[in-house]
């Protein structure tokens, strides 16, 4: 089984595939890959078409795509701007995700969105984990590594955390 995990984000989106290994009976890492959109015009579309030509050139279909949703509550605890600002990331991030669910339904690949707390949770056994520890959880529990990536921001290692949560539901024992 083959599992892909998506982090998307308007800066550095993280893609990662995954494979259950039967033999050793744990995750192995199948693929890695980050698109990065510069800012300007026609944002969406550019992400758009990236993630499509990534799927069509390199020929590696999952049989599962887990993306990272958006967090649910944003204004909810500021006020005024801060909150205007909050609910304008989630609005836009949504869209993202949409842009990115759409190409996945184009290659008819099923699709499950995860919350990353949920993700924290099964991988780091604490839905407050910070990105550090969810990364040292996968180095260490699955060893899997992405060098630098902590660096950039964590996007292969939160993508990675998808493809786990995928596998997860597909009755692979983490």
């Amino acid at each position: 089984m083959l599992v892909l995990g998506l982090d998307v984000s308007f800066t550095r989106t993280g893609l990662v595939w995954l494979e259950w290994d039967k033999t050793l009976a744990r995750p192995c890492l199948f693929k890695q890959h980050t698109i990065t959109i510069p800012p300007g015009e026609w944002r969406l579309g550019r992400a758009q078409h990236a993630f499509f030509t990534h799927l069509q050139v390199q020929n590696c279909r999952p049989d599962l795509a887990v993306i990272e949703g958006s967090i649910q509550r944003a204004g909810r605890y500021s006020r005024g701007a801060e909150a205007k600002r909050g609910i304008k990331v989630l609005t836009m991030l949504q869209e993202l995700n949409g842009v990115f669910k759409a190409v996945l339904d184009h290659f008819k690949i099923p699709t499950l969105e995860s919350s990353p707390t949920h993700m924290k949770k099964l991988i780091a056994m604490k839905g407050t984990a910070d990105k550090a520890l969810v990364a040292q959880e996968i180095r260490e529990r699955f060893k899997i590594e992405f060098p630098g990536d902590e660096k950039k921001g964590f996007d292969l290692y939160d993508a990675a955390g998808m493809a786990l949560v995928g596998l997860n539901k597909r009755g692979m024992p983490l």
